[in-house]
């Protein structure tokens, strides 16, 4: 079922939606899917580094907002190239904030994720992987 962005049906279905795909992201660890690729850089970052667990955790927690809050726009750091605020809400994903930290196996990596309306914050989860301790605001 649908929700309502702003109502939370039980326990956090957004929490648990990255619990999962921090869950994913782990049962890659110590394959290729931490080899670093850069995706190409733009004009802010000469390069711009992905493993395949970001993508990954992408899927994951993108396919479940879609599933959560049908019709909200999810913006990605994997899949979005620009991003302009609008007056909707919206969805800002980093999958794996990180990258770096979680290829060479550093336990310093979060999933961060924010809901946002024009370009006012109104709600952020942090993930942190390796601790599992989520920081919600």
């Amino acid at each position: 079922m649908a929700s309502k962005l702003g109502e939370s049906p039980g326990p956090d279905p957004v929490e648990s939606l990255l619990r999962s795909a921090v869950a994913a992201v782990e049962s890659l660890c110590g394959s290729d899917a931490l080899t670093l690729t850069d995706k190409g850089g733009d004009e802010r970052h000469a390069v711009d580094l992905v493993t395949e667990a970001d993508f990954q955790a992408d899927e994951i927690i993108c396919e479940g907002l879609e599933r959560l809050f049908p019709g909200v726009p999810i913006v990605s750091e994997e899949r979005t190239p620009a991003f302009t605020p609008g007056t909707e809400d919206c969805f800002v994903l980093d999958p794996i904030d990180g990258t770096h930290n979680f290829a060479a196996g550093l336990p310093f990596w979060a999933i961060s994720l924010a809901r946002v309306s024009g370009s006012e914050v109104q709600e952020a989860w942090i993930l942190d992987g390796p601790r599992k301790d989520l920081y919600r605001a």
